[in-house]
């Protein structure tokens, strides 16, 4: 439960925050920093039907997870690079593809292994659980998002023109969205901490099984 709420605390500010980016920092328009965001889209949910098959034939699902929060460690620490050294568009682009991948991986094979963990008639209450963890961890990590991006801008008056926004407003905005990344890239390796730590013989062969047999 505790590294599923570490993986979607700041999972989902980059969701709120990475487009506010592309539209300040890069100068996108809304269209753009949307189509920005697809190839994350893309890759997690053809990473979510490959995992999942992944771990029916190979029974190994705390493996698959280990590698999924590495990989979201890694593309969070990149993202954070790039927002802070302002790279670009293409290094953005190739590293959400990454982390979609991570995501996408990261969610199914969580909700195998608790659902595992349990017995049948425990089922529905574990998943509706998870689920709230999940929720959880999702709201409370857009507020802190947005409590660490206003830590940047609190001092720069709001500007309701994005291309008239001053350089300081666009540099607050480089850098809070820069440790807002950073940030995740710390809660998901507080994850990873927390899935290193799950029994090695982890897998798809849950408690209940038995009961199909």
């Amino acid at each position: 439960w505790s590294s599923d709420v570490c993986s979607s605390d700041l999972m989902f500010g980059e969701f709120v925050f990475l487009p506010v980016y592309f539209q300040i920092v890069l100068g996108q328009t809304p269209a753009e920093s949307g189509a920005m965001m697809v190839p994350q889209v893309v890759s997690a949910t053809a990473a979510s039907f490959i995992s999942g098959r992944c771990m029916t034939s190979m029974a190994r699902s705390r493996s698959i997870l280990l590698v999924a929060v590495s990989s979201n460690v890694l593309a969070f620490v990149v993202l954070a690079a790039v927002a802070w050294l302002q790279l670009g568009a293409l290094p953005v682009a190739l590293t959400v593809i990454v982390l979609g991948a991570g995501m996408g991986t990261t969610m199914p094979a969580m909700t195998v292994m608790v659902q595992n963990t349990v017995d049948q008639h425990q089922l529905g209450a574990a998943t509706a659980l998870l689920s709230f963890c999940r929720s959880l961890g999702a709201a409370s990590g857009v507020a802190l998002a947005g409590g660490i991006a206003g830590h940047w801008i609190h001092r720069v008056a709001d500007v309701s023109d994005i291309s008239a926004l001053p350089p300081e407003l666009v540099l607050a905005y480089r850098f809070g969205v820069g440790a807002i990344l950073a940030a995740s890239a710390l809660m998901m390796f507080v994850s990873l901490l927390l899935v290193s730590r799950l029994p090695k013989g982890s897998s798809m062969a849950g408690s209940w099984a038995g009961h199909h047999k």
